[in-house]
């Protein structure tokens, strides 16, 4: 992009300077666009670029639109930081401005250009030898010299395009605008401080906690892979965004306190200890999330994991509590809003204990939404706090911007955590649109642990990571908070590392229903959100159950039973996690010549099918198709049963392929699959007209159709037809995350068939979201068939594939009462097979589980 380069073919002398009223024309004509596609809002801070207002600007008459705008387009992205309405349509735009660029073969350009007093632009595109533009970079000033703004950018591939998203920036601040890799984040200062006395209930929070987890991470070879940051002390400035300066100025004292006065000092606040380094080593804590901030939100890396010791979670303004001294996480997030400009920030705490710090420090803050789920029974478990509870949904305009969702029995299973996923976070996150993710990262809620003494196991965290991968268009940024049990929280770590670096998620077995207890915290968190969040809004009507969590009250004093039967967190066993290799080549395509020009990165070319799969092609017509002799079909049947083989061989993880005749296709690929490599297929349709046999019950068929089929019965075909088709992307999406993934989960099948049979009405964002979800099923073995659809669909589709993030869906809006409804209906029918349908307790057939 530049704006010199905009129209016409680089003028010879290299600072020339363009006529302002020319400069402005062509900026007026991409309000013009902007105003047509509806893509972008328009701000102040652009207008002034006009010398106009920002009402005067969106009124003006559009002139000609030439290639030269998109080029223009892409600047003012980078350089003014617009919010989208429909992420995935910038994307494209970029993808054309690139390739307008890239066809001009501009050997060198440089042009200044004044717009209004003070203001200019300089750009400068430097291109290698063959003519391809490989760097670009700009600087602005917009309405005063201490108006900068820079960014820098690697070769300028359209593969890398769908990654870059741009935000405002402060003066001088260097901005990357290529997305991609993982941050890992770790210093061993912070293991440099211990327990110097004998406490109890502090004992537990030792330096190994921090040590063995990045052993496990360097000797699995993760670290490597990782871009690894440099770990900073966080200034006072930073400290004091969430606590008081009375506080800071006693925790200061700690280094020069005699082991006398750090016990008296520490004896003030709750289940926390000080030592001489801890102030030391908690500056770098903080230091450390916000590099991993940064580093995210300047593109440097897509997403990151902190290794920090002390935690934070349960910090408050001025007091130290539960090990924590400062709040990383908080301090993080109150951070990104002010350097980022970000408007809505998600923090996910799946820490056994409830983040009170956190909780207190954003309960009157709609711009972030705080999802926590703890330990509780009935108030009986620490921190003990009735706003622990799930009816605290926050304060004033935070109200529904916090949601807790208590455990009241100790045992919980990969199940029950995947029911709150799907029936409670999921739903409200996307309709919040988060534009950052954080997570409160604690692995006391991991099998073994001597604090949570649940028993999911560490894969699950790997599963939960990939879930959250699809939002803020996969800006996701761990920080380390508790977990005790030093072998579950260093795989665990390693699972989530793993996934954070794309590698396939797991196999989980043994899916199924939530216990009675959890699915009772479920019914009450969404009745009590439900006047809140629009996903919850035309739910049948939900009345709080028997309040569960307000009922077993304990007294002061009062002795809690334990179960004498119940095995000793100690004595537990699970299965070390397999390794999770990757396939050497990411995704393969089988495309129209046309739409050969690029792929993104880690997709390749079919090429030239195998003589072996061509016989097991022929022999899978004759077996079944014996009528099929059109030479299209032929050729069609062949790449799907070579992509298939290569799945099956472990050369690539998945595969798409364009396809003439789409129900043929779809039984072929069905049927091959069954008799080669796996016991259970699942197949995503979009469209109304399909032919699958499910009778074996070995697959499960989830349509998105606009016509209701005739007599569906089966508990293995899932009709979901939607009043306006799939154009409602709410609907959609309620049906995604309240059936479609519960569903999928609990089938656990060995490979994915999404099928896109007819994309008018679907929009390539929900498209590409329902396959980034996808992919955490199967251990990302999916295969994908495309019909009729266009260059955008593909691309999007492609790239989603290959692991690029999904783009963002705001503003969702909400479902139709009617689509509501349907989809209710499916639930219901469903449920008694499929237990991860179930989202309250009335229907339950788990009250068995429950001691």
């Amino acid at each position: 992009m530049c704006l010199s380069a905009c129209g016409a073919a680089p003028e010879k002398e290299s600072n020339s300077v363009r006529p302002v009223e020319a400069v402005k024309d062509l900026l007026l004509q991409l309000i013009s666009l902007q105003k047509a596609s509806g893509c972008w809002e328009m701000d102040n801070a652009l207008a002034e670029v006009f010398g106009k207002t920002k009402k005067e600007v969106v009124k003006q008459t559009p002139t000609q639109v030439d290639k030269g705008v998109w080029a223009t387009v892409l600047a003012l992205i980078w350089l003014h930081g617009f919010k989208m309405d429909a992420q995935v349509e910038w994307q494209f735009v970029a993808m054309k401005a690139v390739t307008w660029i890239r066809n001009q073969k501009v050997v060198s350009l440089s042009e200044s250009v004044r717009a209004g007093t003070g203001g200019g632009i300089v750009s400068k595109i430097i291109s290698s030898p063959t003519g391809v533009p490989y760097s670009l970079s700009l600087t602005a000033h917009v309405s005063s010299p201490n108006t900068i703004i820079k960014v820098e950018s690697r070769c300028l591939l359209e593969s890398d395009v769908p990654q870059y998203r741009p935000y405002k920036r402060n003066s001088d601040r260097l901005v990357s605008v290529i997305m991609s890799g993982t941050a890992f984040v770790y210093d061993e200062e912070m293991t440099r401080y211990k327990l110097l006395w004998t406490d109890p209930a502090c004992e537990i929070e030792v330096p190994e906690r921090l040590t063995v987890s990045y052993e496990a991470v360097k000797s699995a070879g993760l670290e490597q892979r990782c871009e690894a940051l440099s770990v900073r002390q966080a200034t006072e400035e930073e400290i004091l965004l969430v606590h008081s300066k009375e506080y800071l100025e006693a925790v200061k004292q700690t280094p020069y306190l005699s082991l006398e006065d750090l016990m008296t000092f520490t004896q003030q606040y709750g289940d926390v200890y000080f030592h001489p380094n801890i102030y030391h080593c908690a500056k770098l804590a903080i230091g450390a999330t916000l590099q991993l901030v940064d580093s995210v939100m300047t593109g440097k890396v897509r997403n990151g994991m902190a290794l920090v010791r002390p935690p934070g979670h349960h910090s408050q303004r001025s007091e130290a509590s539960g090990f924590c001294v400062f709040n990383n996480v908080a301090i993080a997030a109150h951070y990104a809003k002010k350097h980022y400009n970000l408007n809505r920030v998600l923090i996910v705490d799946w820490d056994i204990h409830h983040g009170q710090g956190v909780q207190y420090s954003f309960e009157e803050d709609p711009s972030v939404l705080y999802f926590s789920w703890h330990r509780y029974e009935h108030q009986r478990f620490w921190p003990n706090l009735a706003e622990s509870d799930y009816d605290s949904v926050g304060k004033g305009k935070g109200a529904g911007f916090n949601i807790n969702v208590p455990w009241n029995k100790i045992g919980m299973t990969n199940s029950d955590y995947l029911s709150v996923f799907f029936h409670v976070l999921l739903p409200v996150a996307y309709e919040f649109d988060p534009e950052l993710v954080l997570v409160c990262a604690g692995f006391d809620s991991g099998i073994g642990d001597p604090e949570g003494r649940m028993c999911a196991t560490p894969e699950i965290f790997g599963h939960l990571t990939h879930l959250l991968m699809s939002l803020a268009n996969g800006r996701l940024c761990f920080v380390l908070e508790g977990g005790y049990n030093l072998t579950s929280l260093a795989q665990s770590v390693c699972q989530t590392l793993q996934t954070l670096l794309g590698d396939p998620t797991s196999l989980l077995t043994g899916i199924g229903s939530p216990c009675h207890s959890a699915l009772d915290s479920v019914h009450n968190v969404r009745a009590v959100h439900q006047k809140y969040w629009g996903c919850f809004k035309h739910t049948a009507e939900s009345i709080v159950s028997d309040p569960s969590t307000k009922r077993c009250r304990v007294e002061d004093g009062e002795k809690k039973e334990e179960d004498k039967t119940e095995e000793k967190t100690e004595d537990m066993k699970w299965p070390e996690p397999l390794p999770r290799p990757a396939p050497p080549v990411h995704t393969v395509v089988v495309i129209t010549t046309e739409l050969h020009g690029s792929l993104p990165e880690g997709c390749q070319h079919l090429g030239e099918i195998a003589q072996t799969y061509i016989e097991e092609a022929e022999k899978l017509r004759k077996e079944h198709f014996e009528d099929m002799s059109h030479e299209k079909s032929l050729e069609c049947l062949q790449s799907v049963v070579s992509v298939l083989g290569k799945i099956k061989n472990k050369e690539v993880r998945n595969g798409l392929v364009m396809v003439s005749d789409v129900c043929v296709s779809v039984s072929c690929a069905v049927q091959h699959a069954l008799k080669s490599f796996c016991d259970r297929v699942l197949v995503v349709f979009v469209g109304d007209h399909v032919t699958v046999d499910i009778s074996s019950g070995r697959v499960l068929l989830v349509q998105f159709c606009s016509k209701e089929p005739e007599g569906v019965t089966s508990h293995y075909h899932v009709p979901v037809c939607l009043r306006k088709g799939v154009r409602c992307r709410a609907s959609v999406m309620q049906a995604v995350l309240g059936l479609l993934l519960p569903l999928a989960y609990e089938f656990n099948p060995g490979l994915v068939l999404e099928v896109l049979a007819d994309s008018a009405g679907l929009e390539v964002s929900v498209w590409v979201q329902i396959s980034s979800l996808l992919q955490g099923l199967a251990q990302g073995r999916t295969l994908t068939l495309l019909q009729g659809c266009d260059r955008d669909m593909v691309r999007a589709t492609c790239a989603s594939l290959s692991g690029s993030p999904a783009p963002s869906l705001s503003p969702l809006g909400l479902p139709l009462a009617e689509d509501v409804e349907a989809i209710e209906s499916q639930r219901l029918r469903l449920q008694a097979r499929w237990g991860l349908l179930l989202n309250t307790i009335s229907g339950s057939r788990t009250e068995s589980q429950d001691g």
